[in-house]
């Protein structure tokens, strides 16, 4: 067998392959074995029959299509793998130059990683970014934690505000006629939930109780009832019972019933660390976004649309993980916005094409840098991983999968590399 390997634009190569006469014969013998029971002729059983007496009924390259699948998986990844700078990045593009009985000539069109030169990477003045705490930060935390202790209590004297559980009665009616599914009674409705068409709420907002209203609303031109989409709608709201929050006073009391604490300072001054950190980490995370982003800007790179395509695959899966976890489908999702897969995909173009590059940059800093993962770091960050799981480490380790490895190896990598970007460049 004879290759040939060469470069060509938009990060592609061509990879041609030769076969003599002799290889070309054992491949389709091979071809001959493999599907041989798909034959019959006359005189012999299915799958008896010999090699050329198929050839003669059905033609000299009745096989040659099955060998030319054998050839392709026995030589293009016998060449991949020997040729270890060659980093495919999708699925070739195979074409035949040349087929007969006497042999075999095709190229593979491969989609590579690209090469490129790094823009400037050191030496960048960065802005530092960071964030304090405010004082209304805590106070919201607080508040927070009183609406989560608060109780519900029947209210008869004041109108519905937001945040309330409306008890109603209500129906729907599309010019004038009352629609299938619009009707309700003793219905408890939270006020700002928007678990309602857009407007309903509001609508009901300031009723007192036994008033009676007729909320207008327009249902959204997505609305999963194709009848009722994008109709005004009237509804006759009757308010039935208000049920209002209860809200505890901020006091040691308070505190001691909802935390480890005994009074109003410790759980400020514990929140206020909380927010602190969080601050720290939100702040480390869009430093490092800001000087890939920075890198990036000065670096030109011919990305393949294959890698573009798969990092538009793997996000729009994300996404659709997302969505099943909210109890939908990414179908139903697509069919209220009303667009196709591949439309929903051309909305992630342009922030895969970021992402890539970003990785492609990275990634390259790495190995200009040479930053590996060393053994002590790697096992320091797997003795950190089972503390966390209350593990022994050698138990631990024994449940660990080599994915699991490799990601915190790969961790130890990018930690050191943003730790060499930021000693290598200015932070004011």
């Amino acid at each position: 067998m004879n290759n040939k390997i060469e470069k060509l634009e938009n990060s592609q190569i061509k990879i041609t392959i030769e076969l003599n006469k002799e290889e070309w014969a054992a491949l389709n013998l091979e071809a001959y074995n493999k599907t041989r029971g798909q034959y019959a002729a006359q005189g012999f059983r299915k799958g008896k029959v010999p090699k050329k007496v198929l050839e003669n009924n059905y033609g000299v390259g009745v096989f040659f299509d099955e060998a030319i699948n054998l050839a392709f998986n026995k030589y293009y990844y016998e060449i991949i793998e020997a040729n270890t700078e060659i980093y495919p990045v999708g699925q070739p593009e195979l074409d035949i130059e040349n087929i007969d009985e006497n042999g075999l000539i095709f190229f593979a069109i491969v989609p590579v990683k690209p090469e490129f030169e790094l823009g400037q990477y050191t030496g960048i003045k960065f802005e530092k970014i960071e964030y304090t705490v405010k004082g209304e930060d805590v106070d919201s935390a607080i508040e927070k934690m009183r609406n989560e202790a608060g109780r519900m209590v029947e209210v008869t004297d004041r109108a519905t505000i937001d945040g309330d559980t409306a008890n109603i009665n209500f129906e729907g009616f599309v010019d004038g006629v009352a629609f299938a599914g619009g009707k309700g009674e003793g219905y408890d409705l939270v006020l700002g939930s928007h678990s309602f068409i857009p407007g309903f709420e509001e609508g009901v907002v300031g009723m007192k109780i036994a008033e009676e209203k007729s909320v207008m609303v327009k249902f959204p031109e997505e609305y999963g009832e194709a009848s009722l989409a994008g109709k005004d709608a009237e509804f006759k709201v009757t308010l039935n019972k208000i049920s209002g929050k209860e809200l505890p006073a901020v006091d040691d009391e308070f505190v001691k019933d909802i935390s480890e604490f005994n009074t109003v300072k410790e759980l400020r001054d514990d929140i206020t660390s909380k927010i602190e950190a969080q601050n720290k980490e939100k702040a480390s995370n869009e430093m490092e976004n800001s000087m890939v982003d920075k890198i990036c800007e000065g670096t030109t790179v011919e990305i393949p649309q294959a890698m573009v395509n798969s990092q538009v695959d793997s996000m729009v899966q994300d996404f659709e993980y997302r969505l099943m976890y909210q109890g939908m489908k990414l179908d139903q999702y697509l069919g209220y916005i009303g667009q196709s897969v591949e439309e929903f995909k051309i909305g992630f173009g342009e922030e895969a094409k970021k992402q890539v590059k970003s990785q492609l940059v990275i990634d390259k800093i790495i190995t200009a840098e040479n930053i590996v993962a060393e053994d002590a770091e790697i096992e320091a960050k797997v003795v950190e991983a089972a503390a966390k799981q209350k593990q022994e480490v050698e138990e631990f380790k024994k449940n660990m999968k080599p994915q699991q490895l490799s990601y915190i190896a790969r961790n130890v990598i990018i930690e050191k590399l943003f730790t060499f970007l930021r000693t290598s460049n200015t932070i004011a």
